[in-house]
Formats: structure tokens, sequence, C-alpha cells
């Protein structure tokens, strides 16, 4: 469910870029840091004490929220950006 998230989240944020400077650098960061532990997380479930996956899955969905609500919030302040030249 992270990576879909992901997916469909970055698509859009990859075609216009619509995040300024260094937040863009960091936002791509954290996906590529959640879609890692999302990946991981499966193996580890396998080869190590339960706990370390059920770790990396919460560390994915925290940084999906972080990343949704960041590009949430730019979304925002365009809008208001957009209301505010009409």
């Amino acid at each position: 469910m992270t990576l879909l998230n992901f997916a469909t989240l970055s698509i859009p944020v990859w075609r216009r870029q619509a995040l300024p400077g260094h937040s863009w650098t960091w936002t791509w960061g954290f996906i590529a840091i959640a879609a890692v532990c999302a990946i991981v997380a499966p193996a580890l479930y396998i080869f190590v004490p339960t706990e370390w996956s059920a770790y990396m899955a919460i560390v994915a969905g925290i940084i999906q929220a972080f990343v949704t609500l960041q590009i949430a919030l730019v979304a925002d302040s365009a809008g208001a950006k957009a209301i505010k030249k009409d």
C-alpha cells in the first residue's frame, strides 16, 4: 500500500516540480527511504524477529504521512497564491 500511495503521489510531483528547492530534494529522499523500508519489511519478517518488520512498516507509514502532509501544504499555499492573483 505504501508503494502504491507513493506512486500515485510522486508522478504529479515529478512532472510539475511544484516543491521549491531543497523541499523537492528532501521529499524525494524521504520517498526513497520509505520505499526501501516498505520493500525490506516483508523480508525482515522472514529472517529476523517480527518486531523489526513491524518497525520498518511503521517507519514507512510515518514517512508517507509526512510526505503527504508536505505536498498537501504546498498545494494549499499554491491555491492561496492563485486566489490572491485573481
